[in-house]
């Protein structure tokens, strides 16, 4: 790509002044396709016995895929860093309401174990959908199954089928 010839020429001048003996830098050039690839290039120069500079060596290794996982990766951290600070967000938020409605500790510990295991609950059906949001029933009877289940004799689920965003 055009935007890239001045790296290179830039390369070049630092190998030509004598700045830097070998050179390892990241380019990126267009295939016969038209597709854009990402080379890993280590290039030195050569000299005659003069000391004139009279060829350049050069090796360049195709590293496209690994950047679009190094890519991948870094967004995939970004995004569970950002996800986890929302879930502990809400374990802050339940901790501080569960604190305000009960009066013993061993209330505020078995009220806090059915919040957390509902989270958990919640989590599962979200990681089902590969985050794309949960059915409304299947949370609704997630939620509610250590207590009987839907459609028992003390719960019944009616209405649309509805999907949650995440």
């Amino acid at each position: 790509p055009a935007e890239q010839l001045a790296k290179h020429k830039e390369m070049l001048r630092r190998r030509l002044t004598r700045e830097t003996g070998a050179t390892r830098y990241e380019m990126q050039v267009i295939d016969r396709n038209g597709q854009i690839r990402t080379l890993e290039t280590n290039s030195r120069l050569s000299y005659d016995r003069e000391g004139k500079p009279n060829a350049i060596h050069a090796i360049s290794r195709d590293i496209t895929e690994r950047k679009k996982y190094e890519e991948h990766l870094s967004f995939t951290t970004r995004e569970l860093s950002h996800r986890t600070k929302n879930v502990l967000a809400v374990v802050l938020a339940m901790v501080r309401q569960i604190g305000k409605q009960t009066e013993s500790f061993e209330q505020f510990e078995d009220r806090f174990s059915g919040c957390i295991k509902s989270l958990a609950f919640c989590h599962d059906l979200l990681v089902e959908s590969d985050w794309q949001g949960a059915d409304l029933r299947n949370l609704i009877a997630m939620q509610v199954a250590p207590f009987g289940g839907l459609d028992g004799n003390k719960l019944v689920a009616t209405g649309p089928a509805m999907t949650l965003s995440p």
